[in-house]
């Protein structure tokens, strides 16, 4: 799972349900440039991706008392919320690499 040729170091990716594809879809995290998600949720069909990237600020939050390293979405909304990526995933195991390019 790559961006601009370089690893996501920490990110989400979700599949979405498309074209009638019955199911819920699922969520996974992705974690030096690597991705896990559990298909239990994920029948055959045809499902949107959406690839989110997280990069520290350098900035800190106090959220309730807690201090929190600030986090940016630096994945361009092409890839997340206004994708237009679709996979079709088959039974049994399936396997897709993204490079991410602008």
């Amino acid at each position: 799972m790559n961006f601009k040729g370089q690893p996501i170091t920490k990110g989400a990716i979700r599949f979405v349900t498309h074209d009638k594809t019955p199911g819920t879809g699922a969520i996974g995290p992705i974690t030096d440039g690597h991705y896990d998600v559990k298909t239990n949720g994920l029948l055959s069909g045809k499902y949107l991706v959406m690839i989110s990237g997280f990069k520290e600020t350098g900035k800190t939050l106090n959220i309730d008392g807690n201090e929190i390293k600030e986090e940016q979405q630096y994945v361009p909304a092409k890839f997340n919320t206004n994708t237009t990526e679709v996979v079709e995933l088959s039974p049994g195991e399936n396997v897709r690499d993204f490079d991410l390019m602008p």
